[in-house]
């Protein structure tokens, strides 16, 4: 991340990134296959992680709790001493191609906890209130980031920024989910 970072990740070749990592390029290629798998892996990995720990939340929180709880303990996870996440993001803003890719990805991110509420409330993940769930957590998430992301002196706990961001944005999801659940309970009594 920090060739990419100095060079720019369009200038840098997969053989300066075997290089600088003391590796041979077969071997590097082996392990990621293009140049932006090096970005996007931890990306994935993440992912893949905040889907566990939302399946694995407790059924008698309320949902936007479990959401918060998931999202922080999978971004406590991610982050490491070395900045190295913070690093990445930035690469990750770059490109053109990373950048879109990005998008993508957030959808992804979104549609990940959309789908955890959409099981929790016996909807369909494209509901409005599902996706609306997972639309304000995941731009909240990403605000936080970029603010980390383009402040040099983010001083601080960032673990506890990102629970401090999160808590007003999945308290105001819980009251909307109630809000729901009481609105549909009416439908259905009639």
């Amino acid at each position: 991340m920090r060739l990419f970072l100095v060079r720019g990740f369009d200038q840098t070749s997969m053989t300066e990134v075997a290089g600088a990592c003391g590796i041979g390029r077969t071997t590097l290629f082996r392990y990621f296959p293009s140049k932006a798998d090096l970005v996007w892996r931890a990306f994935d990995i993440h992912l893949r992680r905040l889907a566990e720990l939302l399946l694995s939340q407790r059924e008698d929180l309320p949902i936007a709790t479990a959401v918060h709880l998931a999202v922080v303990q999978a971004f406590a996870e991610a982050v490491d001493e070395e900045q190295l996440w913070r690093r990445r993001f930035k690469v990750q803003h770059q490109t053109d191609i990373l950048r879109s890719d990005l998008a993508v990805r957030w959808l992804a991110w979104a549609q990940t906890v959309a789908d955890f509420v959409a099981e929790r409330t016996g909807a369909h993940a494209d509901d409005a209130v599902p996706a609306a769930v997972g639309g304000a957590v995941q731009a909240t998430f990403a605000a936080t980031l970029r603010t980390w992301f383009r402040t040099e002196d983010f001083s601080g706990d960032v673990v506890q920024r990102m629970h401090d961001a999160l808590q007003p944005v999945c308290a105001a999801m819980d009251r909307l989910l109630e809000d729901h659940e009481h609105e549909c309970a009416s439908v259905n009594q009639r």
